[in-house]
């Protein structure tokens, strides 16, 4: 099972990620720290969340720090 896919089978998420996010997702959120280095309007805010989630999951990671530039 994918990252996406636990995570979509445990949470209730608000809609389904488009391909090239799950497959960011899928590449991402097993790693400590990663960087979602996307457009504007791609879904970075999403794409992170699902990944803390994820991470939440599977190691019990309690607290996650996104930075976003201003």
């Amino acid at each position: 099972m994918t990252p996406y896919e636990a995570v979509e089978r445990a949470y209730k998420l608000p809609f389904p990620l488009y391909p090239f996010q799950v497959e960011v997702v899928n590449d991402l959120a097993d790693r400590p720290a990663a960087g979602y280095y996307a457009e504007v309007g791609t879904g970075k805010t999403m794409m992170s969340s699902v990944s803390a989630l994820y991470q939440r999951m599977r190691y019990g990671v309690r607290h996650t720090i996104v930075i976003v530039p201003p």
